[in-house]
């Protein structure tokens, strides 16, 4: 927890303008000790073994163009899927859903499909020009 006390407040004294738009760099000690803090933290929280910062920094060069491109992949899917509903063109929405398949295949879609919003459902139906009041 120090570590990434210490490593917010280096990040803010000496890259202030930077925050927001730094790039990561497996050889940048700053960003390091950030990694290395922020996934000691989580597998603390999670209670699996905590990992030394040599270590860290072997899988973050090793995972960190894996998670970029997964992740660019599932938010452009997630816009494209976002932009039908605030059309409301709920016909044609469609579950996307990745998952390991094997070892060969890691990374798979899956198409489901959607049933319309039910009006009488609390969540999925349209409330925004519903105005409620509670009286006790």
């Amino acid at each position: 927890m120090h570590l990434f006390a210490r490593t917010v407040k280096n990040i803010e004294l000496q890259r202030k303008d930077m925050i927001g738009s730094m790039c990561f760099d497996k050889d940048d000690e700053l960003a390091m000790d950030f990694v290395i803090a922020a996934s000691n933290i989580r597998a603390q929280n999670f209670g699996i073994p905590m990992e030394s910062a040599f270590k860290i920094k072997e899988m973050a060069g090793k995972i960190v163009p894996a998670i970029s491109s997964s992740n660019a992949l599932v938010a452009s899917l997630q816009v494209v899927e976002a932009i039908k509903l605030l059309s409301r063109n709920y016909q044609s929405l469609q579950t996307v859903a990745y998952g390991r398949l094997d070892q060969k295949n890691r990374l798979s879609s899956t198409q489901a499909s959607k049933d319309l919003p039910n009006p009488l459902c609390g969540v999925c139906a349209d409330d925004s020009l519903t105005i409620c009041t509670v009286t006790v």
